[in-house]
């Protein structure tokens, strides 16, 4: 059964990142982005992040780089903490 990847996508400040998960399970992969979207605090937070869903036979970030180049230009977030602070840091930038 091949994996699923969901990658959440955030470009701010020229700054292009990914947060990556994968799993066989597609109703772990639905919990993942509900969790995520409860990790976002505002509505301006959920509307700088694009979902991806992409499949291939392998778990990695680099599966899915292989599958499809445009994903190279991603830098891998380690953890939805990280994602949050990037997103803040972001749009209090935007508001000076």
């Amino acid at each position: 059964m091949p994996y699923i990847h969901l990658i959440a996508l955030n470009r701010t400040n020229g700054c292009a990142t990914a947060y990556h998960f994968s799993s066989e399970d597609r109703s772990a992969v639905i919990s993942m982005k509900q969790e995520i979207l409860s990790v976002l605090s505002t509505e301006s937070d959920k509307s700088s992040v694009s979902f991806q869903i992409v499949p291939t036979d392998d778990p990695s970030y680099e599966s899915v780089v292989s599958y499809n180049p445009y994903f190279e230009q991603f830098s891998l977030i380690a953890d939805l903490q990280t994602l949050q602070e990037s997103l803040d840091k972001f749009h209090r930038t935007e508001s000076l």
